[in-house]
């Protein structure tokens, strides 16, 4: 899950835009525009304090803070290139104003240019290298670049430089935090958000970053208390509305999800395109939980519309697309985040999925054993890995070597109640390929008491019975997993095959039709409904033959009866009757 943690942003600005008019002095007209600014500015009206400023910079282009104004204006109206260009001038005609340095550097985060700002903070680490700030706002931007170890380091140079501004400290152990989380040491991470909280019960990125390291405990109900928390103390803070949205996915209650999706894209006024694409990837995961894969696609495509350039909203969309069995499709979506970023773990594991679907084996097991050297610290991304690798050597009967990769999966503990599920599913599959139905029968069993829409268990569980010629219980199987809406066409062919092993041909040719219409284009399922079909063609040959037979034996004996009966036998008194 990505993060947004906007730093020092409110604070910062606000209270050097207050001090700006008390050092200043300048020409009347140029000082009455400028005032104009500040008080359309104070009252929220951003578009006519940028105008007011624009007629004092007319009168009189050298003064920096009149630039300086203009882009925080342009900041809060989310224009954040027009406010980095003015911060350039800013500095250019005074290259000793700090602020403007460490503005345009939350300028250059707030659209994703993280190297960018990183290069603009070194520059100002060297002007002033005993500044926190500087460090503490380079620490964050690592953070969301993906260089953890990087921040964490960060952070600690700003700790150990003791600043007196509690709230730089503060965020430092914010940042320290979320570090941390992402390295995997997660009480240390709940530490230094203790910490955070000590030095200031404000900071809501403390309790935003607490609440993170909760999600990675899967501990949703305090992760959703710690979004609470931080809307308590900012109850415009959009990152906080987004977490929340994606903690009570984990609690299934995919509604107040929605509301808060909602939440958030209310709250990004004006439309700031690169946290509105984020949001609406949020709405897709919420809506794809939900089964509701045509509004998940529609809300992943339209999260592409405001940034073309967001991985995760490509992963949302190729997910859905999938769901609607358009894997070709999804696999274009899940390379084109895997285009924008490589390390977008989430696209690898989506895309053997799609792969997997379309028996693409080899395309499979080549994707994972790539993907499996990715750098990541999350156990669920390598179980998932080995899970998908395990489901290529299945689909090309290498059991041995699927079995060795389930038992690679389970070494990374996963935490994902569907992904041990998955895992132990695909062991019953490598069960049944080596014939232990036993082991393969408790396998299933564990996959269903962890999940119980568990699509692959009930596959492996049908052709378990199957085999055993079990054909009632396979049936049931393949009917529970119907009920549950699990309608693939795999189901639908155990189906068929029981009822053709019951002698129920007809209700094994309409449950393979039923596959066919799933899935067209399987030749293994054509050939099982024309060896059905064939079946009943040869019964009802069968039965007309059967039947000509016995109207054909039927008229043989009547016609004997008939004949029987016309040959009358005479009596030996007749033969004498004309000679006496």
């Amino acid at each position: 899950m990505k993060r947004i943690l906007k730093i020092f942003i409110t604070m910062s600005i606000i209270l050097i835009f207050i001090s700006i008019p008390s050092v200043i002095s300048f020409g009347a007209s140029a000082m009455d525009y400028f005032y104009e600014g500040n008080n359309f500015f104070n009252s929220g009206k951003y578009q006519e304090a940028i105008d007011s400023y624009d007629k004092a910079i007319k009168i009189n282009p050298d003064i920096p803070e009149f630039y300086y104004n203009k882009a925080i204006a342009l900041y809060n109206l989310g224009r954040y290139d027009e406010a980095i260009a003015q911060y350039d001038q800013v500095i250019k005609l005074n290259s000793q104003f700090k602020d403007a340095y460490i503005n345009k550097a939350l300028c250059l985060t707030e659209t994703n240019r993280f190297d960018e700002a990183i290069s603009l903070l070194d520059e100002y680490i060297k002007k002033y290298p005993k500044d926190p700030e500087g460090y503490a706002l380079k620490g964050h931007n690592l953070l969301l670049k993906g260089s953890y170890a990087e921040a964490l380091e960060m952070a600690d140079k700003v700790i150990e430089s003791k600043p007196k501004d509690k709230g730089i400290l503060s965020m430092a152990y914010s940042t320290k935090s979320s570090a941390l989380t992402d390295l995997g040491k997660i009480d240390e991470a709940l530490e230094a958000c203790k910490t955070a909280l000590e030095l200031d019960n404000t900071n809501a990125n403390a309790y935003i970053a607490m609440g993170y390291a909760f999600y990675a405990q899967k501990k949703y109900d305090e992760a959703i208390e710690m979004c609470n928390k931080a809307i308590e103390v900012m109850p415009n803070c959009i990152e906080a509305y987004m977490n929340k949205s994606v903690y009570l996915m984990g609690k299934k209650r995919y509604e107040e999800a929605i509301e808060c999706c909602n939440k958030a894209s209310e709250l990004n006024t004006p439309k700031d395109p690169i946290t509105e694409s984020k949001i609406y990837t949020n709405k897709s995961s919420v809506l794809y939980k939900m089964k509701k894969y045509n509004e998940a696609l529609l809300a992943a495509e339209k999260a592409i519309e405001f940034n073309p350039k967001y991985a995760f909203a490509y992963v949302g969309k190729g997910n859905a697309l999938a769901k609607e069995g358009k894997y070709e499709e999804s696999i274009q979506a899940f390379d084109k985040a895997i285009e924008l970023d490589s390390n977008c773990g989430e696209a690898y594991i989506s895309k053997a999925f799609s792969l997997e679907k379309l028996e693409k084996y080899d395309e499979l097991i080549q994707l994972c054993q790539k993907a499996k050297n990715m750098n990541s610290k999350d156990p669920d991304y390598f179980a998932s890995i080995y899970l998908n690798l395990s489901a290529g050597y299945l689909g090309i009967s290498d059991f041995s070597e699927a079995e060795k990769c389930l038992e690679k999966a389970l070494e990374y503990e996963p935490t994902d109640s569907e992904v041990l599920a998955l895992i132990y599913a695909n062991y019953a599959s490598a069960m049944i390929g080596m014939a232990d139905y036993d082991k393969a029968l408790v396998f299933n069993d564990k996959a269903l008491e962890l999940n119980s829409e568990c699509y692959e268990a009930y596959v492996s569980k049908g052709y378990i019975f199957l085999d055993l010629m079990k054909l009632d219980e396979a049936i049931e199987c393949c009917d529970t997993a119907i009920e549950k809406k699990i309608d693939d066409y795999k189901i639908h062919k155990i189906k068929g095959l029981a009822y053709e092993k019951k002698g129920m041909l007809d209700e094994a040719l309409m449950a393979l039709d039923k596959s066919l219409e799933l899935k067209p284009d399987n030749e293994e399922v054509k050939f099982e409904r024309m060896r059905v079909a064939r079946k009943i063609a040869i019964r009802k040959i069968g039965l007309i033959i059967g039947g000509f037979l016995i109207v054909a034996a039927i008229a043989i004996v009547i016609t004997l009866v008939l004949v029987k009966r016309r040959k009358k036998p005479t009596k030996n008194e007749d033969l004498y009757k004309g000679l006496v």
